[in-house]
């Protein structure tokens, strides 16, 4: 992913989306896919593995866990998602 603010944007949403789906709990394992779906995102496919690449150099993911690619969030992914605005 070319880390524009476009790019990064989407990212932050993205990591809102999935810490709501989550219920703000770290550890809990959430699929970015359906994140962005309940979310209406609009992010899928490749350009969805791409951002899910971006918050893991980020720190803000952990490698892939459960059903599905499902991923947890950090507490640090968990930080910088309460400072974006919904």
């Amino acid at each position: 992913m070319k880390p524009t603010m476009l790019n990064i944007n989407k990212a932050k949403s993205l990591l809102r989306a999935m810490a709501e789906v989550s219920a703000w709990k770290p550890g809990a394992a959430i699929a970015a896919e359906e994140a962005s779906r309940k979310h209406a995102l609009g992010i899928s496919g490749d350009e969805l593995a791409d951002i899910e690449g971006y918050m893991s150099t980020q720190g803000w993911l952990e490698a892939a866990v459960g059903p599905a690619g499902a991923r947890t969030l950090t507490a640090t992914g968990l930080e910088v998602a309460q400072k974006v605005r919904p």
